[in-house]
């Protein structure tokens, strides 16, 4: 008749989940006889191959063998058994890239800072963003994201993984992003909690300990991807008013080189013109500011968009505004104004 002790013993290692295996070699590494251990198990309906995962998360004491002819056997010795595996969520991860990222921005605005933008600044750009998670996984088994969080990258077999799988995960990352970012939610519905690069580089990301709580890091993530789409309608705000802001800047600038077309060119009357307007609009002083109102108010900078005529009684010049489709016009007679299209050749005034 099986052990009573025992009995309880493995019904309870049983409840708790752990397989028949794992039972057997911790009683016999106590000094159960094998006999007694395959007669229990066998009495109790225990398979050969248990289903459940023998993984559990604390430690168990198990009874030392009570021998019916008074022999002493070992004493009731506490045996370890490892902690449960449990997989890092979506959000956990997401926390933890969230880290990377600025860690790999801070390294991205050193190297721009360093080299530039030329070819070895791209070079050293690209070898940061995979040598970087491939080293640290490597050497330290987590990135610094995922040391914060409490992360640890291995194999699915649950050994260290060397550069050359680490530098593959990586590289996988890019089949992760570029089918619309898939590659990395699949982390929130496979068993293992694994991403299209974890899958390719048989990797898994587990957690340290877990029984500490990620609800922070777990909050943050949620907080930071909402936070996505308001930062950038506020973006977009901002850099639309930037660019209305700047038009405005644009057309007060016409409109100065405007007035000092008209200032140069009565400067040319009383002097080089002798009397007459004839030929200003080829003077150096005129085609030196309508070039500048020209530039200011297209957006190819490259384009000759004024038009200026003279005659010896009488002169007009317009020029493009940015933020509408008129033109600013400065004329012999002192006017200023916008009109809505430009000078028509030989036009000398404003249509006013």
């Amino acid at each position: 008749m099986p052990n009573e002790q025992l009995v309880a013993y493995v019904r309870d290692q049983i409840g708790k989940g752990i397989g028949r295996t794992e039972i057997a070699k911790a009683l016999l590494a106590i000094g159960w006889p094998i006999q007694e251990v395959n007669s229990t198990l066998e009495s109790l309906g225990v398979p050969m191959e248990g289903g459940t995962p023998s993984v559990p998360s604390y430690v168990s004491h198990i009874p030392s063998p009570a021998h019916t002819q008074g022999v002493q056997m070992a004493p009731q010795v506490p045996i370890s058994v490892p902690q449960t595996v449990k997989y890092a969520g979506f959000w956990v991860r997401a926390a933890a890239l969230m880290v990377d990222g600025i860690v790999l921005a801070v390294l991205q605005v050193i190297n721009g800072l360093v080299l530039g933008s030329g070819i070895l600044g791209k070079i050293v750009s690209v070898i940061i963003a995979w040598f970087y998670g491939a080293l640290m996984i490597t050497a330290y088994q987590a990135t610094l994201g995922k040391m914060a969080v409490g992360l640890r990258v291995e194999r699915t077999s649950g050994e260290r993984i060397g550069f050359g799988r680490a530098l593959l995960r990586e590289i996988s990352k890019i089949l992760s992003a570029i089918i619309l970012g898939i590659g990395y939610f699949m982390v929130a519905w496979t068993q293992k909690k694994q991403g299209l690069h974890d899958k390719i580089a048989d990797t898994v990301v587990i957690e340290k300990d877990p029984s500490k709580s990620k609800t922070v890091w777990v909050v943050l993530a949620v907080l930071m991807v909402l936070a996505i789409p308001v930062v950038g309608i506020l973006s977009s705000v901002v850099l639309a008013s930037l660019n209305v802001a700047r038009q405005k800047g644009s057309d007060a600038m016409v409109k100065s080189e405007l007035s000092t077309v008209q200032v140069q060119a009565e400067l040319y009357y009383g002097g080089a013109g002798n009397g007459s307007y004839l030929g200003y609009c080829n003077s150096p002083e005129a085609l030196s500011a309508l070039a500048t109102a020209s530039s200011a108010g297209t957006a190819d900078k490259n384009t000759t968009s004024y038009v200026c005529n003279d005659n010896k009684t009488a002169w007009a010049a317009s020029a493009p505004l940015r933020t509408t489709t008129s033109y600013e016009c400065a004329a012999s007679t002192g006017a200023l104004t916008e009109i809505s299209s430009p000078l028509a050749s030989g036009q000398t005034s404003c249509g006013l």
